[in-house]
């Protein structure tokens, strides 16, 4: 009887480590390189006034980069940066503009699509994205913005490396006890 008993904790042992020794190799697989995450900061749907303009307000927080699509109904959109809330826009390139002088080339200039700027240093502020519409009718126009980054989780990496470590450990034990025994009384008996 006890023998079975041993033979069926031997086997749940190296079913467990087995196991742990796949979850942990799973674990380094998908963590091994990095990850890239989303962040949705604001989505909706606004009516941009004939001739007129419209705001948005997002949190531009961390570095990354960040995603503005937008989609009219009918017509064509135009959208502008501007990082003070006021009648001047900030252009790409650090320029400033008077909305009440539109230029000729916006950050986007369409019926619908998707443009993007990364950024890299981490100062927390709020952003517009400013959409004009040109025509003589006002528009709906949907908008999302998002923040795209990649990072490296070292945590579910470490997860991984100790579960390989600890089933290996484990495995090792289980296979060489009963021979390691041996071993040891057959260098007892040597002497």
């Amino acid at each position: 009887m006890t023998k079975v008993v041993k033979v069926l904790q031997k086997t749940l042992i190296l079913i467990l480590s087995m196991a742990m020794l796949a979850s942990g190799v799973l674990l380094l697989c998908a963590y091994s390189g990095q990850i890239e995450a989303t962040d949705i900061l604001a989505q909706g749907t606004v009516t941009v006034p004939a001739n007129g303009y419209q705001s948005i307000v997002y949190a531009r927080s961390s570095s990354g980069n960040y995603f503005f699509q937008v989609d009219a109904k009918t017509g064509i959109i135009q959208a502008f940066f501007n990082t003070e809330n006021s009648t001047m826009v900030t252009w790409t390139n650090g320029t400033l503009l008077d909305m009440r002088n539109i230029p000729s080339c916006a950050v986007f200039n369409g019926s619908s699509g998707i443009f993007a700027y990364g950024l890299t240093q981490e100062s927390p502020s709020s952003e517009y994205l400013l959409l004009s519409n040109p025509d003589s009718f006002s528009k709906e126009v949907s908008y999302r913005v998002w923040r795209s980054w990649t990072y490296e989780n070292y945590f579910g990496l470490l997860a991984g490396i100790s579960l390989v470590s600890v089933a290996m450990i484990v495995l090792f034990q289980l296979i060489l006890k009963g021979r390691l025994k041996d071993f040891n009384k057959a260098l007892e008996s040597q002497e």
